[in-house]
C-alpha cells in the first residue's frame, strides 16, 4: 500500500508538471519539493505505524505470557495445600475404615448368626465403600498433583476441606454399622445360647 501511495504520488506530479511544463517550469519545481516533503512525511507515519503495531503485537504477546503464567500457577500445589492436615486425616481414615470394614467383614461370613441375605448385603456395603474411598482418594490425589487441575488455592483448600468432611461421615457411618452388625450378632447369638439353656433345662433335644 505504502509504495502504491507513493507511485500514485509520483505519476500525479509528473502529470501535473507536464501540463503545467510549457508555462511555469518554477511552479512545478515548487510543486516537487512540496511532494517531496509529503513524503518524506508519509514515510515518517508509516514507520511510527509500524512502531505501534509493534508495540501493540508486544503488548498481546506480554498479555498472553501473562495469561500462560497464570494458568500454569493454577496447576501447580502450593504447600500450603499439600501439607493440610485434613490431606493426611483423609487418608488416614479411609485406610482405617477399610481395614476395620475388612476385619469385621471376615467374621461375619463365618458366623453362625447372619443369614447368607445378610451377608450378601454386608458385602454390598463393604464394595460400595471400598469404591467411594477409592474415588475420595483419587480425586484428593488430582488436587494435591502439579498439572492435573486448574484452581486457585484457595478452591483447592475448600474442596479439600469439604472431602474431609465427607471422609468423617463415612467413617462414621461405617463404624454405626459394624457396631450394629456386631450387636444383632452378640443378641442372636446370647438368644441361641438362652435358647440352649431352656432347652437343656426341659430336657428338649
Amino acid at each position: 500500500m505504502k509504495r502504491l501511495l507513493i507511485g500514485w504520488i509520483f505519476t500525479s506530479a509528473a502529470w501535473t508538471a507536464s501540463a503545467q511544463f510549457g508555462s511555469a517550469t518554477t511552479t512545478m519545481l515548487q510543486q516537487l519539493a512540496a511532494l517531496q516533503a509529503y513524503i518524506a512525511v508519509a514515510e515518517k507515519g508509516y514507520k511510527i505505524a509500524e512502531q505501534g503495531l509493534q508495540t501493540i503485537g508486544e503488548i498481546k504477546n506480554g498479555e498472553f505470557s501473562l495469561h500462560s503464567a497464570f494458568v500454569s500457577s493454577l496447576k501447580a500445589v502450593s504447600p500450603t495445600v499439600s501439607n493440610m492436615a485434613e490431606v493426611a486425616e483423609i487418608i488416614g481414615l479411609e485406610v482405617s475404615t477399610i481395614e476395620q470394614f475388612s476385619h469385621k467383614l471376615s467374621s461375619w461370613r463365618q458366623s453362625a448368626w447372619l443369614q447368607p441375605a445378610e451377608v450378601s448385603y454386608i458385602n454390598q456395603v463393604y464394595t460400595t465403600v471400598v469404591n467411594d474411598g477409592l474415588e475420595l482418594i483419587m480425586a484428593l490425589t488430582n488436587l494435591t498433583t502439579d498439572g492435573q487441575l486448574s484452581m486457585t488455592d484457595g478452591e483447592r483448600i475448600n474442596r479439600i476441606q469439604a472431602m474431609d468432611a465427607d471422609m468423617q461421615r463415612q467413617y462414621r457411618m461405617v463404624q454405626r454399622f459394624t457396631n450394629q452388625t456386631d450387636l444383632l450378632t452378640v443378641q442372636r447369638q446370647q438368644e441361641g445360647n438362652d435358647i440352649g439353656t431352656l432347652r437343656g433345662i426341659y430336657g428338649i433335644q
